[in-house]
């Protein structure tokens, strides 16, 4: 999410002025992330730095995960069951 924000040249002045359907997802969450960190209570700044951290740790963990390539299975001859096989 964050690079749809970095992604978002605007300034927030052009993307409060648009109808709320017409911003696009990096817009809406720049300026929501705007009104939080000059308008948000103490509490609401914190919880938000909270869902960010987590967001993050969590992009951190899958990226840290190994990929596996899936194999499609080849069509059974006829008349030939099919053998399973572990790798």
């Amino acid at each position: 999410m964050m690079i749809n924000v970095l992604a978002c040249r605007e300034p927030l002045d052009k993307i409060a002025g648009k109808d709320a359907p017409e911003r696009s997802m990096g817009e809406a969450v720049k300026l929501r992330n705007a009104f939080i960190e000059a308008e948000g209570s103490k509490e609401l700044k914190q919880s938000n730095q909270r869902l960010r951290d987590l967001r993050s740790e969590k992009q951190r963990f899958e990226d840290s995960l190994p990929m596996v390539m899936i194999m499609q299975e080849m069509p059974d001859p006829p008349g030939i069951p099919s053998q399973t096989r572990l790798l």
